[in-house]
């Protein structure tokens, strides 16, 4: 028993100096946990199951009170990246641009929120223009039969660069498949 309150309570401590170190990040990988207190993945996870105090979502582990939140500078480098993907959605600042705009740990930590989603290695969406983009290529190819990528480049006055860039991206996730040089709706399209 005091063995297994003195596992909880370390585990406590290490995820509490994981956020303290780390305020943007949601949480520490389950497998650096684990690692570090030299546990077998059995036993970790009948002490975390065991834990109201600690939340494990998406292979991150993290104390139930924890939340990313943007203070001060940070704070205002999350405005400066929100305000230029707001201000050019559809050709917003790419992974390097953002970076240096805002810093990598804020540019990782909205990607990790969901507010930016990253496309392939250097573009990035915000939510907002992601998702409508996204859905406007399923319209395209439910109206017309088929979304060439001129079309859909053309509709977002955006650049070949983001166009081709988020249909490959959605030809990854089975939400549209290539076919010569268009695209239809892919094995994974909800249909609406």
């Amino acid at each position: 028993q005091q063995a297994w309150l003195g596992g909880q309570r370390r585990i406590e401590a290490i995820l509490s100096a994981y956020h303290a170190a780390y305020p943007l990040k949601r949480g520490m990988s389950r497998e650096a946990l684990r690692s570090q207190l030299g546990l077998k993945q059995a036993t970790l996870t009948y002490h975390l199951d065991a834990n109201p105090q600690i939340m494990v979502d998406a292979g991150l582990v993290r104390l139930s009170d924890h939340t990313v939140e943007f203070r001060g500078e940070d704070a205002a480098r999350a405005a400066r990246l929100r305000e230029a993907c707001q201000t050019a959605p559809y050709t917003p600042p790419s992974l390097a641009e953002a970076v240096a705009l805002s810093g990598e740990a804020v540019v990782h930590a909205l990607i990790d929120l969901g507010e930016i989603v990253q496309i392939d290695a250097d573009l990035l969406f915000s939510r907002p223009a992601y998702d409508e983009m996204v859905q406007t290529a399923l319209v395209m190819i439910d109206r017309d039969g088929s979304l060439a990528s001129n079309g859909f480049r053309d509709h977002f006055h955006t650049s070949r660069k983001y166009a081709i860039g988020l249909l490959e991206h959605l030809d990854n996730l089975g939400i549209t498949q290539r076919q010569g040089d268009v695209r239809v709706r892919g094995p994974k399209a909800a249909r609406a």
